[in-house]
Order: C-alpha cells, then sequence, then structure tokens
C-alpha cells in the first residue's frame, strides 16, 4: 500500500504526527507540511488553494490518502477538489468523504494521523491492516436499542460536519442508507439543531436505521433516546465504536451492511 499523508482540515502537531506514524510502522510515500496562513485563519493547515495542490499531488503518488487530523476546513475545499485514491479520515474529514463516495470512489471514515497511539488495540490493529494490505476483515458489533432487520448502504460521518453541508453542492443524500453517526463536545441542544436539519435537508428521515457511535461528553443513551424522539418511524441503535475516543473503527461508505436482531455485520474489504 502507497500511503500519504495529507492536510485537508486544521494545522496539526508535528510531534502528534511523528508519534502516530511511528506508531503505525510504516512509511508514507508523500507527506508534504505547509504553514498555516497568518491572520484570523491560521487554525487551517495551509490556505485553500495550497491544500488542494497537496491533495490533488498526493494522489498521484498514493493509493490511499490518510488525513493526519481533522479540525476544520474540508468544507472550504470540498467543492474543488477531484477524487481519485482512496481517502481515510474522520470528524472534519466527513465533507471529504461524502464527495469522495458521491463520486464513486473508496471513502473510509477510520482514524487520522494523530489518533493513531491514542487507539485501543483492536481499532489500531484494524487500521494498521487497512493501511499495510488495503483489507479489513467482516466484522460484527453487538448494539443496543430495539431489534431490527435491516440491509443496505453504510453512512458514516461526524453529525455536525453533516449538517454544516446542508445547501449545499455537497448536501448529504442519507435516504437508503445506514447512518452512523458521531460527535464530539457538542451540548445536546446542538445534537438536536444538528439532527433536525439533516431530517429537514438530507433525508435523515428516510434512513434505514441509524447507528449511533461515541458522543463524547455525553450518554449515548440520551443522544439514541433524543434521535428516537425526532425519528420515531427509524429505527435507532447506539453503542458502535467510532469517535473521538479509543475505539475507532473503520467503515467503508457504501458498504453493504446488515442488521440482525442487535448485532452489525460489517462486510471484509479489500482496497
Amino acid at each position: 500500500m502507497r500511503i500519504a499523508i495529507v492536510y485537508p482540515s486544521g494545522a496539526a502537531d508535528p510531534e502528534k504526527v511523528a508519534e502516530g506514524l511511528r506508531q503505525w510502522g510504516g512509511e508514507p510515500v508523500f507527506h508534504e507540511v505547509s504553514d498555516p496562513p497568518s491572520g484570523p485563519c491560521s487554525y487551517l493547515a495551509a490556505d485553500d488553494a495550497t491544500r488542494i495542490r497537496l491533495l490533488e499531488q498526493a494522489a498521484e503518488y498514493a493509493d490511499l490518502l490518510w488525513a493526519a487530523r481533522g479540525g476544520y476546513g474540508a468544507t472550504r475545499i470540498v467543492h474543488h477538489i477531484t477524487p481519485s485514491a482512496a481517502l481515510l479520515g474522520f470528524s472534519d474529514v466527513t465533507a471529504l468523504l461524502f464527495a469522495w463516495h458521491a463520486n464513486g470512489h473508496t471513502a473510509i471514515h477510520g482514524p487520522v494521523v494523530t489518533q493513531f497511539p491514542r487507539l485501543d488495540s483492536t481499532s489500531r490493529a484494524l487500521t494498521a491492516m487497512l493501511l499495510d494490505d488495503g483489507y479489513m476483515p467482516a466484522r460484527s458489533y453487538r448494539l443496543y436499542g430495539e431489534e431490527i432487520r435491516v440491509q443496505g448502504p453504510a453512512a458514516a460521518g461526524n453529525l455536525t460536519v453533516l449538517a454544516s453541508m446542508c445547501g449545499t453542492e455537497a448536501s448529504p443524500d442519507l435516504s437508503g442508507y445506514i447512518v452512523i453517526l458521531e460527535d464530539v463536545g457538542e451540548p445536546m441542544y446542538r445534537i438536536d439543531r444538528a439532527l433536525v436539519q439533516l431530517i429537514r435537508c438530507s433525508g435523515l428521515d428516510r434512513a434505514l436505521a441509524v447507528v449511533l457511535g461515541r458522543f463524547s461528553g455525553l450518554d449515548e443513551r440520551d443522544v439514541a433516546a433524543l434521535v428516537t424522539s425526532l425519528l420515531p418511524e427509524v429505527p435507532v441503535l447506539y453503542g458502535f465504536p467510532a469517535g473521538h475516543g479509543p475505539e475507532n473503527h473503520p467503515v467503508v461508505l457504501g458498504a453493504d451492511v446488515h442488521i440482525d436482531g442487535n448485532t452489525l455485520f460489517i462486510p471484509p474489504f479489500s482496497l
């Protein structure tokens, strides 16, 4: 596997990136870092034009683009990127993942480089297998909530980022998907606001099911109760190991997953 490290969103601590690469143990074929812009946008990894150029350049070298971190900035460039190589990331990278998937390219919701050292052993092993061999085995997950039987394509992403895409050219269509959501540091009323936005503009009320990952700082049972109150016709389960904590298992957007009872089955994947 030829891996390129990319910075589509926020600037990353070089020491944390270096530690992530040491923990992975591989050698990227492309890893170019630019200086963050000065002034009020210093939270970006680089200005928009530079981030676009480096993403496109990295895709010429690599089979898989691995985001160094999330943060903010992907929504600024999502309309200007032509997807090619597969993309791995989560959080703010959600914007690009959905654009990749919409254009028929491989998009994988999973750890960023700076998260890799903080992962538990299972999350790290799955991610390393993907990075080294382009492969993930079949898996099953015991979830909590009502027992259902449903099969369909997976869509995984950060709730707040998905809501921020509503009304744009990259607005997600979640109807007909088994939707996996996660978030971090958001109070319940903002989770409520984002869910209502997705219901009204992105077809979340026509999803096959909603599966909740980690909502750091909140009790997932409370989030599940909120989702159920807003989506009484859509099955809701929680407890999937994805998010900003130590558990973040990779999920390929569009993978044909199914739920039998309280168990979510994910098929094997080869890049």
